[in-house]
C-alpha cells in the first residue's frame, strides 16, 4: 500500500512537471506558441512585402501572388534560431482589436502565415491582433535574417 502511494506521488509530480513543459512550449506565451513550434520545425521561411499604396489586400493568398518583392530565407534544420527576432516582436505586442488595413508583408513558415499591417507595427496570428512598438520592417533590416553577415 505504502509503494502505492509513493508511485501516485510520483506519477503526480511528474504530470506536474509535464504541465510545465507544455506552458513552455511558447517560452511562457501562449501567443507565440504556433509560430515558434512552425519555426522550429521549419528549413526555410518566405517574406512577401506587398507595397501597392491604392490596392489594400486582406487575402494573404492573393498578397503571396503579386508581392512587390519575396524573400526565400534557408535557415537550416531550426528557423527558430534565425526567426527568433520576429518572435519577439510578437511577444512585446499588445493585443489590440484588428484594422481592416491591408497587409504589407506575410511571413510563411511552411502552412504557416503570420500577417503585418500598418508598416508592419500590427501582427495577425492565429485569428488575433497585436500592435508593435517596433516595425517587422526594422526588425527584419537590423537582423541578420536577410544579410547574416
Amino acid at each position: 500500500m505504502q509503494n502505492n502511494l509513493k508511485m501516485l506521488a510520483f506519477v503526480l509530480v511528474l504530470l506536474g512537471a509535464c504541465q510545465e513543459d507544455d506552458a513552455q512550449l511558447g517560452r511562457g506565451d501562449y501567443k507565440t506558441a504556433n509560430m515558434e513550434s512552425a519555426l522550429a520545425g521549419s528549413r526555410s521561411v518566405e517574406m512577401f512585402f506587398y507595397e501597392v499604396t491604392d490596392n489594400y489586400i486582406r487575402d494573404i493568398g492573393k498578397i503571396k501572388k503579386q508581392a512587390s518583392r519575396r524573400i526565400y530565407r534557408a535557415c537550416g534544420m531550426n528557423c527558430l534560431r534565425t526567426m527568433g527576432v520576429l518572435v519577439e516582436q510578437v511577444r512585446g505586442a499588445d493585443r489590440i482589436d484588428c484594422t481592416e488595413d491591408g497587409f504589407d508583408l506575410i511571413v510563411s513558415i511552411g502552412d504557416y502565415d503570420v500577417a503585418y499591417t500598418n508598416s508592419s507595427r500590427e501582427i495577425f496570428i492565429d485569428g488575433k491582433c497585436y500592435l508593435s512598438n517596433v516595425s517587422a520592417y526594422d526588425v527584419i533590416k537590423n537582423s541578420k535574417i536577410v544579410f547574416p553577415y
